[in-house]
C-alpha cells in the first residue's frame, strides 16, 4: 500500500463498520498513520473519535477531536466534518447546549463546483439529533420561517450568530443582498452569494430560452428586472415594447395597469414565466395576497398557463445546494403546496413549521406530493430529537385502521411529548400507510386522553 496511504482512514472505517473499533484504534496508532497530513490526518482522526465513541469512551473521543487544536481560518469540508463530530460526540452525554454550539461553529465548507452529496458519512449514521447529521439549511422562505422581527428563541440557543447557507427564497421583491441583510439582522450568517432567489432561477431559464438582448417584460419589482438585465436580457415595462416573453414576480406596486401590460404582451405571443405561485403571503398582520394571486388573475384574463421558476418545482432548491458542499440538506418551510412539494420534488427531507399558511391538520391530510418528513412548531424544533419529530408511528399512540376509519388510543403517556405533535405525527404517517389522503376518511378517538389531543388540533372527525 505504501506509506501515507490517503486509503487509511477508509480502512479504519470499515474496521469499525465490522464491529472492530479496537482494531481501528490499532490502525490508527501505527507509523503510517503517523505520516498522515491534512484532511487525511483528520479525516483519521473523525473514524478514531468514532470508534472510541463505540466503546462508551467518550472523554478520549473529545480529546482526539481536540487534539491538535483546529486552525481557526481553516476552511473546507473535513475541518467542518470535524465540528460536526465534536458536536454528535457531545450530544451522547447530555451536553447538547454545547454540541449545538460546536454544530453552529463550521466555517464555510470550500466550493469545488462539484455535484452536491447527500449521503450520511458512516460515522453519523445512527438515529441521533439532526444537528450532529444535518450540515445545511435550505430555508425556503425567509419570511415564512419567523414569525416576527426577531429569530425564535430556545432555551439551549447558543449565544452566537447562526450560519444559514445557502439560503432560498422565492420571493423576488427583495434582491439576494437584501435577504442576506435581513438574516444577518435576525442572527444569522448570511452573503447575498449564499442566497438562491426564485427571481434569478426565473431569469437563468428565460436566458436559456431566447435570444441574448431579447426583451422581457417585467411585472415586479426592480430587484427582479435588474436579475433579467444580468442574465444578458433587456428588461421592459410597456407592451409596445413587443417582449418576447413576461416575467411575473411579487411587488405591492402590481396593480391593473402592470397587468393589463403583461396580459396584452402574453396575448400577443409572449412567452410567461412566474417567481412563484405562493396564493398568499404570512404577515404579523395575518395572511395577505401573494404573487400566486395575481398570476390566478393573469391566468384569468388571457387562458394561458405559465412556466414556474420557483416553488413546487426543484430548481431553485437544486441550485442552492450548488453553492456549496453538503451532505444531508434539509428543506423548511409552511406551506404545503409550494415549500414541502418543492422538497419532495427535488428528493430532499423536509421540516414543515407551523407558523404560517398551513395547520397540522392539513399536515395530517397531505398527499404523498405534499407530505413533510417533519413536523415542528417552528425553528426551535431544529434543536430536537429529529426521530422524534418524524411523522410515523409514535410511542404515545396507537393507531387503528378498519376501513376509512382511523381510532387513536393512548398507548405509552409517560414516553415524552413535550411539543404535543406527536398525535399529528402518528396520525398523518396512518394516514400515509393506509393511502387515505385525499379520500374520506373518519378519526375518531378510543379514550379521553385520545379525544383530547385530537380535538386539541381539530383531527376528530370526518375528513376531508
Amino acid at each position: 500500500m505504501g506509506s501515507k496511504s490517503a486509503l487509511l482512514p477508509l480502512i479504519a472505517d470499515c474496521e469499525r463498520g465490522m464491529g472492530r473499533p479496537q482494531r481501528a484504534i490499532e490502525l490508527a496508532a501505527g507509523d503510517e498513520a503517523a505520516q498522515l497530513e491534512g484532511d487525511e490526518a483528520d479525516e483519521l482522526r473523525i473514524v478514531v473519535a468514532g470508534a472510541r465513541a463505540d466503546l462508551g469512551q467518550l472523554e478520549q473521543a473529545l480529546t482526539v477531536l481536540s487534539t491538535p487544536a483546529v486552525d481557526p481560518d481553516r476552511t473546507g469540508s473535513t475541518v467542518a466534518r470535524l465540528h460536526y463530530a465534536h458536536a454528535e460526540t457531545l450530544v451522547a452525554p447530555g451536553r447538547e447546549s454545547e454540541a449545538v454550539e460546536w454544530f453552529l461553529r463550521p466555517p464555510p465548507p470550500t466550493s469545488t463546483g462539484s455535484p452536491t452529496s447527500r449521503t450520511v458519512s458512516p460515522s453519523s449514521a445512527a438515529a441521533r439529533p439532526w444537528q450532529t447529521n444535518t450540515t445545511v439549511c435550505c430555508w425556503i422562505s425567509t419570511a415564512r420561517c419567523f414569525a416576527a422581527v426577531n429569530p425564535p428563541s430556545a432555551p439551549s440557543r447558543p449565544s452566537r450568530s447562526y450560519r444559514a447557507a445557502p439560503c432560498s427564497s422565492p420571493t423576488p421583491s427583495r434582491g439576494a443582498d437584501e435577504v442576506a441583510a435581513h438574516l444577518n439582522r435576525l442572527g444569522f450568517t448570511a452573503a447575498a452569494e449564499d442566497v438562491a432567489t426564485s427571481a434569478q432561477i426565473a431569469a437563468h431559464l428565460l436566458a436559456e430560452q431566447l435570444p441574448a438582448g431579447s426583451r422581457v417584460l417585467v411585472v415586479g419589482t426592480e430587484s427582479l428586472a435588474a436579475e433579467i438585465a444580468a442574465a444578458g436580457l433587456e428588461p421592459v415595462r410597456l407592451a409596445s415594447d413587443e417582449p418576447a416573453a413576461v416575467v411575473q414576480g411579487l411587488s405591492t406596486e402590481t396593480g391593473w395597469a402592470q397587468l393589463a401590460e403583461a396580459a396584452l404582451a402574453i396575448r400577443a405571443g409572449a412567452m410567461w414565466m412566474t417567481t412563484n405561485v405562493d396564493k398568499t403571503l404570512p404577515s404579523e398582520r395575518g395572511l395577505l395576497p401573494g404573487n400566486g394571486s395575481m398570476v390566478a388573475a393573469l391566468r384569468a384574463a388571457t387562458d394561458a398557463e405559465p412556466q414556474v421558476a420557483g416553488k413546487p418545482g426543484p430548481a431553485l432548491l437544486t441550485e442552492a445546494l450548488t453553492r456549496g458542499e453538503f451532505y444531508a440538506p434539509l428543506v423548511v418551510g409552511d406551506r404545503l403546496d409550494t415549500d414541502i412539494a418543492a422538497a419532495n420534488a427535488a428528493a430532499l427531507p423536509s421540516l414543515m413549521v407551523l407558523t404560517g399558511v398551513n395547520s397540522a391538520r392539513d399536515a395530517v391530510g397531505a398527499v404523498a406530493e405534499q407530505r413533510p418528513t417533519y413536523i415542528g412548531h417552528d425553528l426551535r424544533a431544529l434543536l430536537l430529537d429529529a426521530d422524534g419529530l418524524a411523522i410515523g408511528p409514535q410511542p404515545q399512540w396507537q393507531i387503528s385502521v378498519d376501513g376509512t376509519t382511523l381510532t387513536v388510543a393512548g398507548a405509552q403517556p409517560e414516553e415524552d411529548d413535550s411539543d404535543g405533535l406527536s398525535i399529528v405525527r402518528a396520525l398523518a404517517g396512518a394516514v400515509a400507510e393506509a393511502e387515505l389522503a385525499g379520500r374520506p376518511f373518519t378519526v375518531e378517538s378510543a379514550d379521553d386522553t385520545a379525544a383530547q389531543a385530537l380535538q386539541h388540533w381539530s383531527l376528530l372527525g370526518t375528513w376531508p
